[in-house]
């Protein structure tokens, strides 16, 4: 029966009031119809209708599982969705959105509202989508896939009638913006523009809703001259520096460190807009960790690799701030403010003597003692690093602010970046200076680096590698015997080896090689120990054919290094295939000195076991370009042709005797006066040797006694053990008797 009551209700639309479930699936198993039975009343409503106003969700899914229609309407024409999204029963809607049907399509029913004119309408719908959308459980998708989706919002955002639903707008677009087709959506619909338009809005909430926004479009390269077009950066700028809303510059300097990151096109931008001095300005005087944290972070993508940009941080005085943040008492703040003080100086050498002066490095180093945070550590060393150039001058004065033990123990670290960085800077330390090399064992710095040569980077291996081969040899190529002994207990031999046996790089392979021949130099012991692993010449021999050039030189010296004064280990590299004089001409006739010194000392050592042309002539050939080099107008070449001249003063007869016949002593004794050090530790070693030579050891008499400060420049380097006693003999002679020079 279909009775209606006075109120124009029958039982079923009672039952459902009731949330009585148990009566309405009696009701309807009697009598079907009653599930589209409706009230007679204004509201002209079905079961299910109630339900839906009721916000009786388990009733809603009761009448739709007895298969009440959902496509019916009310008297208002408004159908399920509708109601529910207009008294806001979120509960029902995720419901309806969980049956994925067609006929109860929610996201499309919500777009269609948002695009009506009426504010309230919008506003509600807006409000009920956001709500919807932040459900954990509700697939986003399943609405930014609809049709015009994202062209709705950015159309209500431009629609000056709907005030109180842009919030909730800006809200559901932050919790969307993040989806690729949604921000290309965005942008593709003007969105950008739209919403930098807003940001003259007087709602806080809604500038931070834009700026949270712009801060995720910012991430992607391909929309960053689409906001600098639109004014974004110099309107996010003005805004930071006209507000003291904290969390509106907090959001502003994350959006601009957004949109600086990687593009040098906003870098510059900010830079002239001057977003680095107002940022500048927030880490000088606000103690909110909102500002700071982003500020610091900001600040370091500005001007990162930017000289342009570290010259205006600079004179805006940026580093002041920066030192005393790397104090305060969050460490994340910390490790900005150090990254900050890091991209100001990378590769800026301007920059770097300008914080050297002004700054100092105290706090800096101070910091990398006392922190045990690997982060910190980290973030403090790469700065130090960076402030140190690239020339080894400003590298070996870091080093030495920093000490020895300290990079030491960055060894002792579990990290590949401390590993590497402490590695490069123990090896400009003991690059030619025996005291440090001796320092650097004693503090435990060998094992240290041959434990690192486990490590899983290639950048380490080579640092490490490179280093012990400083550490195992003096200048002239006499070996450290102890710190070959040290190698050698703590199984670097071994590892070394293994690099140049193992499907290794080919750079790595031929480093390897290097470092083993100058561990393995006048030292028998470690021979043996090489020739117990599988190791063969002919693995050394290969790497001269690479196609690699450094690769080819670097064999040729690991060759020249083992052949060095060893006639047994000469025959072994001639059993092996030996080597041929065309290997090395490129070399030598290249114009890259550093290539042209080290294949001539090659020549010069190798030529007895070279095939293909006469041993005096490789000699010849071999010592006259390296006095030639002697005259080069770059130190490090000097340096280095003068270290391949005092290789040659102690090896095979005869040699020497060439090296003094045409001209070198006078060009090394130019050297000892040279404002490079190593060139005088060099220039002085080769004279020290050349001195056993009669005519060499009275060509440096000569010229002493021109100029006697030269004799202190030399036993400084040399030692009086480095002179012959002849020289040193004539030496005192000659200040005894006032001897005038000799022609």
């Amino acid at each position: 029966m279909e009775e209606l009551n006075d109120s124009g209700l029958d039982h079923i639309h009672h039952a459902t009031l009731l949330h009585d479930q148990a009566s309405i699936m009696s009701l309807v198993q009697s009598n079907r119809r009653l599930l589209e039975l409706r009230t007679n009343d204004s509201k002209w409503a079905t079961p299910l209708i109630l339900a839906c106003e009721k916000n009786k969700v388990t009733t809603v899914q009761t009448l739709i599982e007895l298969g009440a229609q959902v496509t019916v309407k009310n008297g208002n024409s408004q159908g399920i969705i509708q109601i529910a999204i207009l008294r806001g029963h979120i509960d029902v809607l995720e419901y309806f959105v969980s049956l994925q049907r067609q006929d109860i399509p929610v996201f499309s029913v919500l777009i269609s509202m948002i695009n009506m004119d009426s504010s309230p309408e919008t506003e509600t719908a807006a409000k009920a989508l956001t709500a919807l959308i932040k459900l954990g459980n509700i697939d986003k998708k399943r609405f930014y896939s609809q049709p015009n989706s994202i062209s709705a919002l950015v159309k209500m955002l431009n629609n000056s009638y709907i005030d109180n639903a842009r919030i909730h707008i800006l809200d559901l677009i932050n919790l969307i913006i993040h989806e690729e087709s949604v921000h290309t959506a965005f942008v593709e619909e003007d969105g950008i523009a739209t919403i930098i338009k807003l940001l003259n809005s007087n709602n806080t909430d809604e500038i931070i809703h834009i700026l949270c926004i712009l801060k995720e479009i910012g991430l992607h390269d391909a929309y960053k001259a689409k906001l600098s077009s639109s004014g974004g950066i110099t309107q996010i700028v003005t805004l930071i520096s006209s507000t003291y809303n904290e969390n509106i510059q907090g959001e502003g300097i994350r959006a601009l460190a957004n949109f600086a990151g990687g593009s040098p096109f906003i870098q510059s931008t900010v830079g002239v807009n001057g977003g680095i001095a107002v940022v500048v300005t927030l880490l000088s005087q606000s103690l909110s960790t909102t500002v700071l944290l982003p500020a610091t972070l900001a600040l370091a993508n500005f001007v990162k690799l930017c000289q342009e940009n570290q010259m205006i941080a600079l004179k805006a005085n940026a580093v002041e701030p920066l030192m005393k943040l790397m104090r305060h008492k969050v460490r994340e703040i910390q490790i900005n403010a150090v990254r900050a003080i890091h991209a100001i100086a990378e590769r800026n050498p301007a920059a770097q003597q300008d914080i050297w002066q002004r700054s100092g490095l105290v706090p800096l180093i101070n910091t990398l003692k006392r922190t045990r945070q690997q982060e910190f550590q980290e973030a403090t060393a790469e700065a130090m690093w960076a402030l140190a150039g690239t020339e080894d001058e400003g590298q070996r004065n870091m080093a030495n602010l920093v000490g020895i033990n300290v990079l030491v123990s960055l060894l002792g670290t579990l990290s590949d970046k401390l590993h590497f960085i402490s590695s490069e800077a123990l090896r400009v330390l003991a690059d030619g200076s025996d005291t440090k090399k001796d320092a650097i064992a004693s503090e435990g710095g060998i094992s240290q680096l041959v434990r690192i040569l486990n490590s899983s980077r290639q950048q380490v291996h080579l640092s490490a590698i490179r280093t012990l081969r400083i550490l195992v040899m003096h200048i002239g190529y006499k070996p450290h015997i102890n710190n070959q002994r040290l190698v050698a207990q703590a199984g670097g031999i071994r590892l070394l080896v293994k690099f140049l046996t193992q499907n290794r790089p080919e750079l790595i392979q031929v480093e390897a090689a290097l470092t083993l021949s100058y561990t393995a130099l006048n030292n028998k012991d470690v021979i043996q120990l090489i020739y117990k692993e599988d190791f063969n010449y002919i693995l050394i021999l290969r790497l001269m054919y690479s196609k690699d050039d450094l690769v080819r030189l670097l064999a040729g010296s690991a060759l020249a290094t083992f052949a060095f004064n060893n006639n047994a280990q000469q025959k072994q590299i001639a059993l092996a295939g030996g080597i041929r004089y065309h290997s090395f001409l490129p070399f030598l006739q290249s114009q890259d000195e550093f290539y042209c010194a080290n294949a001539a000392f090659q020549v010069a050592v190798l030529s007895r076991i070279i095939p293909d042309e006469e041993p005096a002539t490789s000699s010849a050939i071999g010592i006259k370009v390296l006095v030639d080099l002697l005259n080069s107008k770059n130190q490090k070449s000097q340096a280095l042709a003068a270290n391949c001249i005092a290789r040659l003063g102690h090896t095979r007869a005869g040699i020497p005797s060439a090296i003094v016949s045409i001209g070198a002593v006078p060009q090394l004794a130019k050297l000892l006066i040279s404002s490079s050090e190593l060139c005088r530790e060099a220039a002085a070693k080769a004279l020290g040797y050349l001195t056993a030579n009669p005519m060499g050891e009275r060509q440096l008499l000569s010229i002493c006694r021109r100029d006697q400060y030269l004799v202190k420049i030399l036993l400084h380097h040399t030692g009086k053990d480095g002179v012959s006693k002849a020289f040193l003999t004539g030496w005192k002679h000659s200040k005894r008797v006032g001897l005038p020079p000799i022609k």
